[in-house]
Order: C-alpha cells, then structure tokens, then sequence
C-alpha cells in the first residue's frame, strides 16, 4: 500500500520499499479540568471542542527534511491518501516544535518525527 502525505506544496510517498510513513499515530482530545477540593470532592470541567493531531515517524531525503522545516510557523493543510479510510484532509494544520531528525544507514535517506496539529479554535 502507498501512503501519500501532503503538507502544504511538501508532498511525501511512501511503499513497501521506502515506507515514508511508517508509524502513524492520531490523538484527538478534547480539554477537561479535574479539580480534587480539600474535602475529597471533585469539581470537574470539560468542552465538547476537541483538537486533532497526527503524528508520522518518516524516511526520506534531507531535500523533504529541508522543505517541512521551512513551513514551521506556517499554517497547511495536511492531506493523506492511501489510508484503509480513504483519503483525509485536516485545514489549519502547523507542524509542533520539534521537528527531529536521524541519520540511517543510507547516506542520502534520514528519519524523522514530525507531529501536525489543527487549529480546532475557530
């Protein structure tokens, strides 16, 4: 299976060969407050507004490292096609601090973890 990611003109494949996107991991959360008061009760407060992220462990060049690094800061859509769901599509995304990269043992291929997170708040 072919897993494409896109994030903003950054377009990112990957196979079975070179699987760019190898762990895939999405948390959808929603804010919630728990306040345990000095007589042993609980105040609790929450929000139906959730927020969304996704988070790639990826391989590739340092040509593609180079581009998502330029687009910290910057707001994108985030695009993945190739998902057992189909394709899906997440506006008002930025990528979160930091973005990390490591050497393998090809010289023109490193790994790294970028996590995208949509702006819920509007």
């Amino acid at each position: 299976m072919t897993v494409v990611i896109q994030f903003g003109s950054v377009v990112m494949m990957g196979s079975d060969r070179i699987p760019v996107a190898g762990k895939r991991k999405t948390s959808d959360d929603g804010a919630f407050s728990d306040q345990l008061l000095l007589d042993g009760r609980h105040v609790i407060m929450g929000s139906t507004r959730s927020s969304h992220s996704e988070t790639y462990e990826c391989m590739g060049t340092e040509a593609q490292y180079l581009a998502l690094l330029g687009l910290m800061g910057q707001q994108q859509t985030l695009t993945v096609s190739g998902t057992p769901a189909g394709t899906l599509t997440y506006t008002k995304c930025q990528i979160k601090p930091p973005l990390t990269k490591e050497e393998t043992d090809n010289p023109n291929h490193y790994y790294w973890k970028a996590t995208f997170v949509q702006d819920t708040s509007i």
